[in-house]
């Protein structure tokens, strides 16, 4: 995708104009799908760049020319505030927590001195700082003497004669290195799995990035501490330390169901009309988690108001200690963009949890007279689709389809059910098939039997305004939360929130930077198709409405469509 132009200037014929500058929109670019000989359209980042935007983290704050903040304060070149117009006589009463007799004791855990007089003020905090000395000096120590308040080390390696002694102060509690040395003169053990990496060691270095970043895995999570300190380290040893380091964060996974009660609360108190359901069930007496579902009301109003009256619904396993499923409830809006619109937690798919999630969906939507649901070739969720919206149009992926249809029938022929499945017209539709037909009797059946939902888009409601044919919406949102996969059931129910918050964010953002009646990148893709068509001509037939027809050199040809 092209830049674009940020130079700041009146609208012209080419451009619309914002606060921020002049926006190209003939350089924007779309990109061909070569399988599907259709075009991409934008890609969301690709047009959040062109717009000129950034993230909020990566966003100065905001200044006016005159060197004001959005408030009115007086900001200068450093960022720092000027407060030279406030009186501030008499406001700075400073308060001293300091108490003399207290004892000090510095030391730093991430670069520990061993020396003699090093003092800690606990044992467990000298333990935790040798290991990380040791870690640091590529080497790994033997326990001579461990007692709470007395230990003796020596370095493993072989000819080695560094050794150290600690022992308890008297009097005071805390622990001091009474000889230390003499210097290192073995071989490095960076090359080999440190027996000073514990899990406890790699859980407390790992806090920090999991905090920043929870998706990380623990091969990223090896990778960056080997990285980082020069040692090797055991995949399994990081994976349990990774497990540990998620307690720590996001507490038991026993707990983390009972927190859905007050991630419920919470929803329903910030956002009023959302829909947030939570199902239990009875086991040998006691209550057990049983289902989960989310409709955020921006998500339900979204979808009402500006998407497509098509939903596409499917499922993906978690990767946590829970192996459930994480059902999902997409839409297309304006851009031909992912919506999301309501999730939600299960065991397995079942006809009865399918069900019960698509009851939920139509708490959240209603029943709109004009709907399509695309679904995969599950069973369960066809069945629940039908008891629960009996009067929506049913349509099925093409993918899974032909996944099920080569595990029956072989035959090159059986390669036109792509075209068939792409088939506006029912005459191309009637001829693909027929060919289809004829290489095996018992090809109808089998469809009429297992795929009896619409998979043709020449059987499609024209009113959806949708002529999708797999279900690659739905993949779409699993692809957009793979990495959050693991986390406990009440922190990725919460990270869904967020990532459909942010999202929402971005978009309303270049919406405020949008202006016409039609997206810019929709007038590009209809420009882009419109290319090619010279032996096709047009005439009109009324003021709203047109005739093509093929021209003379052209009639007869099966591709060219009349309308």
């Amino acid at each position: 995708m092209s830049d674009a132009n940020d130079n700041v200037g009146d609208n012209d014929a080419n451009g619309s104009t914002t606060g921020f500058g002049t926006v190209d929109w003939s350089s924007l670019v779309i990109e061909e799908n070569d399988d599907a000989g259709f075009n991409v359209p934008v890609a969301e980042d690709h047009l959040f760049a062109f717009l000129g935007m950034r993230d909020e983290d990566e966003r100065p704050m905001d200044t006016t020319a005159d060197g004001t903040s959005a408030h009115g304060t007086n900001i200068d070149v450093t960022g720092n505030t000027n407060y030279e117009d406030v009186d501030t006589e008499g406001a700075a009463i400073p308060v001293d927590d300091h108490v003399s007799d207290e004892e000090n004791i510095d030391y730093d855990l991430d670069n520990p001195t061993m020396e003699e007089g090093s003092t800690f003020p606990s044992m467990e905090v000298f333990r935790v700082a040798l290991k990380q000395y040791a870690i640091m000096g590529e080497f790994d120590i033997g326990t001579l003497r461990s007692e709470p308040g007395r230990f003796e080390g020596i370095c493993k390696a072989e000819g080695c004669k560094w050794k150290i002694k600690a022992k308890k102060v008297q009097h005071e509690g805390a622990i001091m290195v009474t000889n230390v040395g003499p210097d290192h003169y073995c071989l490095t053990s960076s090359r080999k799995p440190s027996s000073m990496a514990s899990q406890s060691w790699i859980a407390d270095r790992a806090l920090p990035i999991l905090r920043k970043k929870p998706e990380t895995s623990a091969a990223e999570l090896q990778e960056k501490l080997e990285e980082d300190f020069g040692i090797t380290l055991k995949y399994w040893t990081v994976w349990k330390a990774r497990e540990r380091a998620m307690i720590n964060l996001y507490g038991t996974w026993e707990e983390s169901f009972q927190s859905l009660y007050s991630f419920k609360a919470e929803i329903e108190l910030r956002s009023p009309g959302s829909v947030v359901e939570i199902d239990t069930k009875s086991v040998d007496g006691e209550v057990h988690f049983n289902r989960f579902f989310v409709a955020l009301k921006p998500c339900i109003d979204g979808f009402l108001s500006g998407c497509r009256p098509y939903i596409s619904i499917d499922s993906t396993h978690l990767n946590g200690k829970w192996n459930g499923q994480l059902a999902v409830a997409t839409a297309l809006d304006g851009h031909n963009w992912m919506f999301p619109i309501a999730f939600g937690f299960f065991d397995v798919e079942t006809t009865e949890n399918w069900t019960w999630f698509m009851s939920q969906l139509k708490r959240a939507i209603g029943d709109p007279p004009l709907l399509a649901v695309c679904t995969d070739a599950c069973k369960g969720l066809e069945n629940a689709v039908k008891v629960v919206f009996p009067n929506a149009e049913k349509r099925e992926c093409i993918k899974h389809l032909m996944q099920n249809l080569v595990k029956k029938f072989c035959g090159k022929v059986y390669s036109r059910m792509w075209p068939v499945a792409r088939a506006y017209e029912r005459e191309i539709f009637d001829h693909h098939m027929s060919k289809i037909f004829a290489a095996s009797i018992k090809v109808a059946p089998y469809l009429l039997e297992y795929h009896n939902l619409l998979w043709m888009r020449c059987g499609f409601n024209p009113d959806i305004k949708c002529d999708s044919i797999t279900n690659n919406l739905a993949e779409t949102f699993n692809s957009w939360i793979r990495d959050i996969k693991d986390l406990p059931i009440a922190q990725l129910a919460d990270k869904l929130r967020e990532k459909i918050m942010v999202l929402f964010m971005k978009r309303r953002a270049m919406g405020a930077r949008l202006q016409g009646k039609i997206l810019p990148a929709i007038i590009q893709e209809l420009n882009v198709r419109s290319r090619g068509l010279s032996h096709l001509k047009t005439r009109a037939s009324s003021e709203m409405a047109a005739h093509r027809e093929a021209m003379s050199a052209c009639i007869g040809c099966i591709s060219c469509t009349k309308y």
